[in-house]
């Protein structure tokens, strides 16, 4: 490909992610722009009530975050679907580290932060509306009471999944990679249901009745899997991914 071999460079780097911004700004700005109202209007509906249902709100934003994400992640490399735009996109002369990186940059830092600065103020402009309308006292959100930092972290390694899913998937990249989790979700449940039975994990109810320790020991080493070691696997799966589609 026509690329000079430098594996990153921050000049072309924002070249590119310029380009990328530019390409996509049309469609995503009007679903953003309709979504965000349609929020608005929902929030206020949700906020009539006193006290103010926070709570509810709080799940619908990250409902929002989450499905908008997932969906904007798995467009990412949409280009490489057509023929003729994959091969202008391929031929750009950046590497295929940068290429992977503008992609998870967009739909992972760059989104979280405009759905936080743009969904946010809009909450709170449509509790203060919703408490204007019903006569009561206004009250900020209980952001202490969230753990937003947590749920960022989880979207942030999650995304990586849907990001592999844009490259291994040409057609409707989103509900593939839905049906694919869904696919090992079941198979890992099922190898979790040995594990329990062969070292004597027992579950009654909605208790854990725990003859040893190992289900510690299985709990913590998802958490370590899941925290360290499953983002940077569904990235690195990513680049190589995107080799081969270059070659």
């Amino acid at each position: 490909m026509l690329m000079n071999h430098k594996f990153f460079d921050i000049s072309r780097t924002i070249k590119l992610f310029k380009r990328q911004l530019f390409l996509n700004k049309s469609n995503f700005l009007i679903s953003y722009l309709g979504i965000l109202a349609a929020y608005f209007i929902i929030s206020v509906g949700i906020a009539s009530k006193n006290p103010i249902p926070y709570q509810a709100e709080f799940v619908l934003f990250y409902i929002i975050y989450f499905i908008l994400g997932y969906i904007l992640t798995s467009r990412s490399f949409q280009e490489l679907t057509d023929q003729r735009n994959g091969y202008q996109y391929l031929i750009l002369p950046v590497s295929n580290f940068e290429r992977l990186f503008v992609s998870w940059f967009i739909s992972s830092v760059l989104y979280t932060i405009i759905i936080f600065i743009s969904f946010i103020p809009v909450m709170i402009i449509a509790n203060y509306i919703a408490s204007f309308i019903g006569l009561y006292d206004f009250t900020w959100f209980p952001f202490k009471n969230f753990h937003f930092l947590n749920l960022v972290g989880i979207y942030l390694v999650t995304q990586t999944i849907f990001l592999t899913g844009s490259l291994f998937f040409r057609k409707n990249a989103f509900f593939k990679t839905i049906l694919s989790i869904i696919i090992i979700y079941i198979a890992n449940a099922i190898i979790v249901y040995f594990i329990f039975y062969i070292f004597n994990i027992r579950v009654t109810g909605e208790k854990f009745f725990i003859i040893n320790d190992n289900f510690n020991l299985l709990e913590n080493t998802y958490k370590i899997i899941f925290w360290y070691f499953l983002a940077p696997f569904m990235l690195i799966v990513s680049f190589f991914r995107l080799k081969e589609i270059e070659i």
